[in-house]
């Protein structure tokens, strides 16, 4: 049995849901004996989007593994690591980025470049603030009728080069005439100047923000949905959305580690600078029905068991983080 020692706001913040999922889940099996501390270097605070609510702290066997499913203030680091042997599990983390592969608009800063064979990526899944126990893929599972080939549910990027990359995807899709639902949707704490002309080109379904089940419902209407990550702040969530949605996901370039190996159609183009080669996408989009939908959608699900699933989240990213610390 492994000794688990987690920082309290792991359990409060909802940004850990199926980590917090997978430890409670372990002790309750008796693979892990799990205590919860105290630890003033990490807290819940509702109204905090920053540092608080997206790091962590675990200690498997007394070694620590620290988490940021954030891109927080490079100081973070500095500031709360004081061990030399550790292990920091990054949302972001991509081999590409940190080995100069690919231009980041955010840099991951010197100590994450300095110490990178200490830092692993961390696929968090996506936000929940649900009971620990609930079969999330169950709850939310809705009599699926494929309505369109294409469904997306995307809002504004964190800067206007993402935006109008997102949007380009958008119209190069809406140009193939295909049967597609594409929304754009505002966002009161990233407002953009694009928000006017691509919600009238892209208008809103909802009265009102939707819920998870709404969400869900909408986005499995389609038999692919969209997901446009970004390189540096962005992970993949809509991957797992595609996944709870019952579609097929449709991506830009996939830069972070773990999700690159998600099984969905790629498309050669980077979702934050929208450079690319665009005749690749159109050639690619027209040619879905190709696909074998069935198997791509079961090798998602087949991902999302060995990285999200509470057995598979302790197994395929715990404990081999635990195993590269401690060899």
């Amino acid at each position: 049995m492994y000794k688990v020692r987690a920082t309290e706001n792991i359990f409060n913040g909802y940004y850990f849901w199926y980590l917090a999922r997978s430890l409670v889940d372990m002790n309750s099996s008796g693979v892990i004996s799990l205590d919860i501390i105290k630890d003033n270097r990490f807290k819940y605070d509702i109204a905090d989007v920053g540092i608080y609510n997206h790091t962590g702290l675990i200690y498997i066997n007394d070694f620590p593994i620290y988490f940021d499913v954030f891109d927080t203030p490079k100081f973070w680091y500095e500031s709360l690591i004081n061990e030399d042997n550790f292990i920091l599990l990054k949302g972001n983390r991509s081999e590409e980025i940190l080995n100069g592969l690919v231009q980041c608009p955010n840099e991951l800063g010197d100590f994450v470049v300095t110490n990178k064979n200490r830092v692993v990526n961390f696929a968090y899944g996506r936000v929940f603030s649900i009971p620990f126990d609930t079969k999330e893929l169950l709850v939310y599972i809705h009599k699926r009728y494929k309505k369109y080939k294409i469904v997306s549910y995307n809002g504004p990027g964190l800067e206007d080069i993402h935006t109008e990359s997102r949007a380009k995807v958008y119209d190069c899709i809406n140009s193939l005439g295909k049967k597609v639902k594409l929304v754009y949707r505002k966002r009161p704490d990233i407002p953009s100047k694009y928000d006017g002309d691509f919600c009238l080109k892209y208008p809103e379904v909802f009265s009102h923000f939707p819920n998870l089940s709404e969400l869900y419902q909408f986005i499995g209407s389609g038999e692919f949905s969209i997901n446009t990550p970004g390189i540096g702040l962005s992970q993949p969530a809509k991957l797992v959305d595609a996944v709870i949605s019952g579609t097929a996901a449709i991506s830009t370039i996939i830069y972070q580690d773990i999700y690159k190996d998600f099984p969905c159609v790629q498309i050669p183009v980077c979702g934050y600078y929208g450079t690319g080669d665009w005749e690749k996408v159109k050639e690619t989009l027209e040619n879905l029905d190709s696909i074998n939908w069935d198997k791509m959608h079961g090798d998602s699900l087949v991902w999302y068991n060995k990285y999200l699933s509470a057995e598979g989240l302790w197994k395929n990213q715990l404990l081999k983080a635990y195993e590269k610390g401690t060899q």
